[in-house]
C-alpha cells in the first residue's frame, strides 16, 4: 500500500538551513515510521512528530496531514461475481463502518504551563 504525508512545521530558529533540516525531518519520520507498529492511522504521525520534536529542538510543532484511505478485498457476489483476492482501492469509503477523511494530528511542544505552544 502506499500512503502520502504532508508535513508542516514552525521552528524557532532565524539562522535555520532549511534543506538540512527538511533531510533530517525527512530521515526521522521515516525511521520512526518503519521502527514502530501502528495501531491506528491517528498513532502513526503522532509518534513520527515526537521523534521529530526529540531529534529536532528548534521545531515546536509540526501538523501532519494522511488521507484515510482504504485498499479493501470486496464481496462481489451480490452481483453475481467471485472476488479472486483482487484488492480496490477507494478514496472514500464503501463500508459504513470503515472510516473515512484524513488524519491531522499536530505533535507540538508544551509551555511551562502543559499547553502546547
Amino acid at each position: 500500500m502506499a500512503r502520502e504525508i504532508t508535513a508542516r512545521w514552525t521552528d524557532r530558529a532565524t539562522d535555520l538551513d532549511f534543506t538540512a533540516a527538511w533531510h533530517d525531518v525527512r530521515r526521522v519520520v521515516l525511521e520512526a515510521f518503519s521502527d514502530s507498529h501502528s495501531p491506528s492511522v491517528q498513532f502513526t504521525p503522532a509518534s513520527m512528530g515526537d521523534a521529530v520534536l526529540q531529534a529536532r529542538p528548534e521545531i515546536e510543532r509540526i501538523p501532519f496531514s494522511l488521507p484515510h484511505e482504504h485498499h479493501l478485498l470486496d464481496d462481489l457476489s451480490r452481483s453475481g461475481l467471485e472476488n479472486d483476492h483482487e484488492i480496490f482501492h477507494h478514496r472514500r469509503a464503501v463500508r459504513a463502518d470503515r472510516g473515512h477523511g484524513r488524519a491531522a494530528p499536530a505533535p507540538a511542544r508544551a509551555d511551562d504551563n502543559g499547553a502546547a505552544v
